[in-house]
């Protein structure tokens, strides 16, 4: 997973701020991706996670909850410890509510389980991800920063069924047909309309309507009546005239 798809909350809502090993970077960022995704308020340190001396201040206003994410690595870090030690036990910026969510099973200190004591605990190894999304909306303290799952991204495709080439339906009103100083989406072939058909976007659904033109604009082998709009499916082969399309509904992958 690209680190650059992980966009830390910026609003202004409560968050909760997230500490994991620099060890554990690769390992954390899938499920740091699916939290964002469920609808989680977090932030973390993209470059360094780890800071004894502590963060800067603007990193903790409105920080409602600091997570550790806990893992032999982590444990046996010695500033991870000396920084779950402040944030628990220390009057600082990081005095928040704690939650430790163990990646992984391990043996603590003695000091550790006190601390441990202190906040709240998940127990992620035990459970799927998603079963550990689900978890955080019961938790007291995790509930605060936790908003409604969002929907999904829906993207529409048309694809060159012969050169394999992928058009994003991107506006509202697609104008398709030969003539590119009057659509958006340009077929060089003779057999075209001008302005052959066109697409419109609307509630999450894509209409094609053919534009009275000579050869016909087909779905799955029916020609369409001039003026009739017809409601594209994921995988219908869409043709203007003798050039075929598959239509293509992608949503963001879970």
């Amino acid at each position: 997973m690209n680190e650059k798809e992980l966009v830390p909350y910026s609003g202004s809502e409560k968050y909760a701020y997230v500490k994991f090993c620099p060890e554990d970077r690769q390992r954390v960022q899938g499920l740091l991706k699916a939290m964002i995704k469920n609808g989680w308020r977090i932030r973390f340190d993209s470059e360094k996670s780890i800071n004894p001396e502590g963060d800067e201040e603007e990193n903790f206003e409105n920080c409602y909850v600091v997570i550790f994410f806990i893992t032999e690595n982590s444990v046996n870090s010695h500033p991870f410890r000396q920084l779950i030690t402040r944030a628990v036990f220390e009057e600082t910026k990081e005095t928040k509510h704690r939650a430790f969510v163990h990646i992984e099973q391990v043996n603590f200190s003695l000091g550790m389980e006190l601390q441990r004591a202190c906040a709240c605990n998940i127990d992620g190894y035990r459970m799927s991800q998603n079963a550990f999304l689900q978890a955080g909306r019961s938790e007291p303290v995790l509930m605060p920063v936790i908003g409604p799952i969002p929907e999904p991204v829906i993207e529409f495709y048309l694809q060159d069924v012969k050169t394999g080439k992928k058009y994003r339906l991107t506006k509202d009103k697609i104008r398709i047909g030969r003539l590119p100083q009057a659509c958006d989406m340009v077929v060089d072939n003779i057999f075209v309309g001008r302005c052959h058909a066109l697409i419109n976007v609307f509630n999450g659904n894509c209409y094609v309507t053919d534009n009275n033109s000579k050869n016909k604009t087909k779905v799955n082998g029916q020609p369409l009546d001039p003026g009739r709009t017809y409601m594209m499916h994921d995988g219908d082969d869409v043709a203007f005239a003798d050039e075929h399309f598959r239509f293509i509904i992608e949503k963001e992958e879970d």
